[in-house]
């Protein structure tokens, strides 16, 4: 008789708790850190705040679920080697996000957008259909480039710069597949921002992307599991999209407290 090393179905259930409890605790933290921010005057660190909650929900993006499977088991076996391939994976994927986001201001700037009454009334109006979609009362499918990582790279390049790699394709953020709307949004906050402020909220959502990265080894115990890590990252939709939602709502709090200063 063979005996099989694969979690049990109770086990995946019992992981799901503290995973879908420490989503839904940080999203609502993050929120109210976000109000204090806006009505604060704070504006950067609430938008900041909010597009971490956006990328916290996109680590259920494809390759989100995948590369915390393949990297969070190397902590059961040694720890020095997830750290560094988890902080090569961090640090590059912030490096891209950041080029990304200086592109955007960039064009942003050479056309001469501006965080004017009229942008920042189009940006909630934006804001608002993309989290109408997360609230499954709109149904849409916004553009995107389907590429992908390579598994090969790691054996080609060895398992550190190789999961760099991985993560500074993915910090581009958009040459993969969008799961969610948050991302869009902060692409239209960040064309009428400043050189100095908008490139920083790229690298917010990067981080976000990456929480779960860092804390998935103490949240579930079946974390060794690769397969077991994908299949519970994959049945918490419900808590991803809450993430989603409030990440947004945020962005849009933040937004009407600008217009309303704009106006006033």
């Amino acid at each position: 008789m063979v005996e099989s090393f694969a979690p049990s179905r109770k086990q995946n259930k019992d992981d799901q708790y503290p995973l879908r409890t420490f989503g839904y605790i940080f999203a609502c933290t993050g929120l109210v850190l976000v109000i204090v921010f806006a009505v604060m005057n704070f504006y950067m660190a609430g938008l900041c705040v909010a597009a971490v909650l956006c990328g916290i929900a996109e680590s259920q993006g494809r390759y989100g679920i995948s590369h915390i499977g393949m990297i969070a088991p190397m902590k059961s076996i040694d720890t020095h080697v997830w750290f560094k391939c988890s902080f090569s994976y961090t640090i590059c994927g912030a490096f891209t996000a950041y080029l990304t986001g200086l592109l955007i201001v960039g064009i942003g700037a050479w056309i001469d957008l501006r965080a004017s009454t009229y942008y920042v009334g189009l940006t909630i109006v934006f804001c608002i259909l993309f989290l109408l979609r997360e609230l499954k009362l709109l149904s849409f499918n916004p553009p995107q480039c389907n590429l992908q990582t390579y598994k090969e790279w790691t054996s080609m390049f060895g398992l550190t710069t190789g999961v760099g790699m991985w993560g500074a394709h993915i910090g581009l953020a958009l040459t993969t597949v969008i799961t969610y709307g948050g991302l869009y949004c902060l692409m239209v906050i960040t064309f009428g921002l400043g050189v100095g402020m908008g490139e920083w909220l790229f690298v917010a959502f990067w981080l976000g992307r990456v929480v779960l990265l860092w804390v998935t080894p103490w949240l579930m115990n079946t974390s060794c599991d690769g397969m077991a890590v994908g299949t519970i990252l994959e049945q918490s939709t419900r808590m991803f999209r809450f993430c989603s939602i409030t990440g947004i709502s945020g962005l849009i709090i933040v937004n009407i407290a600008v217009l309303s200063e704009l106006v006033g």
